[in-house]
């Protein structure tokens, strides 16, 4: 008996759409594609294997990988109930703003004041490669690439950034806690609008 390793864990709530996991499978499957539809059959609707391919011994689902990529899908729509599980409904914002905010996340920083509380890691430094929001027809997406992410960081980084558009927060607090210097704000933006897209 073999449990998949995925690449990483998320909360509850969340989405993925390439999440990439390893399992050791018998000899007798031969036929990958065959494993894949019978897989399927039972996995469905919620969970949808798109490939399974043959990797080396030493591949390994979370520690192989070498970035992650997020994406946060804002609607500024009318609040709809069907999309409620596939979206955050929040009031438009000036996307420019939005992406001056986003750059006190690049590069190399500690972010242990961006994780949730009862997290155990080794270490809280991470790069971030990416930060930046654009919109597309009525949705702003904040797209997120980091070597790896805390514990609800991308959630909490989400959540401050909105913070400071909305006034609640200073940009000034923002870069001390992004700094590690002072925790200002704690508050998590919904999983539901959160996907873990590559």
């Amino acid at each position: 008996h073999q449990t998949p390793v995925a690449s990483g864990r998320t909360d509850k709530d969340l989405h993925a759409l390439r999440q990439v996991a390893h399992i050791d499978i018998p000899d007798f499957w031969k036929d990958l594609y065959k494993l894949q539809r019978m897989l399927n059959r039972h996995l469905h609707p919620y969970i949808h294997i798109k490939d399974i391919i043959q990797v080396e011994e030493k591949f390994h689902a979370r520690f192989s990988a070498i970035m992650r990529h997020y994406r946060y899908i804002i609607s500024h729509e009318s609040y709809q109930p069907w999309l409620a599980d596939y979206c955050h409904f929040y009031p438009a914002f000036d996307t420019n703003v939005c992406n001056e905010i986003l750059k006190l996340f690049l590069g190399e920083h500690d972010f242990g004041l961006f994780k949730k509380i009862g997290s155990e890691t080794k270490s809280d430094i991470r790069t971030i490669y990416e930060a930046k929001a654009y919109t597309y027809q009525n949705f702003t997406i904040i797209s997120l690439k980091g070597t790896s992410f805390l514990r609800s960081q991308v959630r909490m980084m989400v959540a401050s950034t909105l913070a400071v558009l909305e006034g609640k927060l200073s940009i000034e607090a923002l870069k001390e806690q992004v700094d590690a210097q002072h925790s200002h704000y704690k508050r998590l933006a919904p999983a539901t609008g959160l996907y873990l897209c590559r």
